[in-house]
């Protein structure tokens, strides 16, 4: 990961470093820390925090003021902590699980997906571009929640 990459994706603004401040160690900052920046790149909290390239442990630790970034092994030595940051990251930034939008997403999807009135097939995928949007838009939620997918698109020919 190039230093340019990790000042445009995982830099800490004054509102996280605000946040992060309130941990008292330097390992628990620095895990709480990297939840966000993934959190944020990702779209999703880590099972395991420090599965990240240690490039970003130390770029995080440098923004933090933290002199040895090993400390951050220490993190998930207490399984409670990354759960109780994580739910304090929804909280503080806002952010929805999947599973709490998923039907409005559903809606949004079947809305998007048959705004022509019409099915989509392959054989029209190659057509109209309101064809082409329809079985993209098929795809992408076929990508996101297969199960929910199949009632959605039946008859629309991708799979």
């Amino acid at each position: 990961m190039s230093r340019v990459e990790l000042e445009r994706f995982f830099y800490l603004d004054d509102e996280d470093r605000k946040l992060i401040a309130g941990r008292r160690r330097d390992y628990n900052r620095l895990g709480f820390a990297l939840q966000v920046v993934t959190v944020r790149q990702l779209g999703m909290f880590l099972a395991d925090p420090l599965d990240v390239p240690p490039e970003l442990i130390d770029y995080l630790a440098e923004q933090l003021g933290i002199e040895d970034s090993s400390c951050v092994k220490q993190y998930t030595e207490r399984d409670k902590t990354k759960l109780e940051h994580a739910w304090e990251i929804q909280r503080e930034y806002d952010l929805t699980s999947f599973g709490e939008v998923e039907s409005e997403l559903a809606a949004w999807v079947a809305d998007q997906a048959w705004v022509t009135g019409k099915r989509c097939s392959p054989a029209r995928s190659t057509g109209s571009v309101n064809a082409r949007r329809c079985c993209r838009v098929c795809a992408l939620w076929n990508v996101w929640s297969p199960m929910a997918a199949r009632p959605l698109i039946s008859g629309c020919g991708v799979s």
